[in-house]
């Protein structure tokens, strides 16, 4: 039985995501609202969690994305962009694979500890490797990190 909207299921198995910190959803914010514009002069639209993945017996929940067109699905197959907030014990690094296997060219992980933002392309291999810059809104890690009122 789901217990939250931000719950896991990994090819079958529950996984309980832990609660996030009261400046998770305050970071998230201040991230779309610099990302949004610039994602959507570029034609892709932004969104906050939604579920990546193949159907209810598998799928992730990214924090926030950003998509080639609007997908009027419940469980939608891929993304240009995820971004994962971290939180104290989550799973971010685990589902870097799956979203692999999805086709999901970049993600953004934030470390609202460090005061970080990192991001990763897809590469030809199929792995993740960092990056300085997010492609998909033309903008660098560090010129995001400097717009964000850290906590």
């Amino acid at each position: 039985m789901r217990q939250d909207g931000h719950d896991e299921v990994w090819e079958g198995i529950y996984h309980v995501v832990p609660p996030a910190h009261a400046h998770h959803g305050m970071i998230q914010c201040e991230i779309a609202e610099v990302l949004s514009p610039l994602v959507n002069r570029r034609g892709l639209r932004p969104s906050t969690a939604f579920n990546l993945g193949d159907g209810k017996s598998s799928y992730r929940v990214p924090d926030f994305g950003v998509h080639e067109t609007a997908p009027d699905l419940l469980y939608v197959p891929t993304a240009v962009m995820v971004g994962e907030i971290l939180s104290p014990d989550d799973e971010t690094y685990d589902k870097f694979d799956y979203y692999a296997r999805h086709g999901v060219a970049e993600i953004i992980v934030v470390e609202p500890a460090k005061r970080a933002i990192m991001a990763y392309g897809l590469q030809d291999d199929g792995t993740y490797a960092p990056a300085d810059h997010i492609a998909c809104a033309g903008l660098t890690c560090a010129d995001l990190q400097a717009q964000i009122s850290w906590p």
